[in-house]
């Protein structure tokens, strides 16, 4: 039932940022790299020897606990994947520390720390049971698929169950 129910909310999240999130004109909760227009997007920049500038599509959702980051690529700088996981999610908190994994399709896994930043924005009024979340997200990563850095911004919904909202 658990999985249904994240299966349901990744859906969800997915149209609403088909629809263009129905934020508000002026609203301080989208960061900088990822324009005010969009939601469910990230911006990252991997420094080292994985050098990638990506942009796409970005899952958030909270289970057992932890947020968790899958994040989509837009574009075809190189074959990978990756994901984000922290754990002992408080969501009154603003900043979460936790691991960060690439996976090249290639071959080769590298993964590190990471620390991302967290704040709600006004949930849309268009998308009752929704709320904004934005920040930043840096880290480092090493392993086979190479040692990188790694920066950029993202904004996405979350249920607001999964928040306490």
């Amino acid at each position: 039932m658990r999985r249904i129910r994240a299966a349901v909310a990744g859906l969800v999240m997915m149209s609403l940022a088909a629809c263009g999130g129905g934020g508000s004109a002026g609203e301080s909760s989208q960061p900088k790299g990822v324009p005010d227009s969009e939601v469910n997007r990230y911006v990252l920049t991997f420094t080292g020897d994985v050098a990638l500038d990506h942009t796409g599509g970005l899952i958030c959702k909270v289970e057992d606990g932890a947020l968790e980051m899958s994040f989509a690529i837009d574009a075809s700088d190189g074959a990978y994947t990756y994901d984000a996981t922290f754990p002992g999610f408080d969501p009154a908190g603003s900043s979460f520390t936790g691991t960060f994994t690439l996976l090249a399709t290639a071959g080769g896994e590298s993964s590190g720390t990471a620390t991302v930043s967290f704040a709600y924005g006004p949930a849309p009024a268009e998308y009752p049971g929704v709320v904004r979340a934005a920040g930043t997200i840096s880290g480092s990563i090493s392993g086979s698929a190479g040692a990188a850095g790694l920066s950029g911004d993202y904004a996405c919904f979350l249920m607001n169950a999964a928040v306490g909202r």
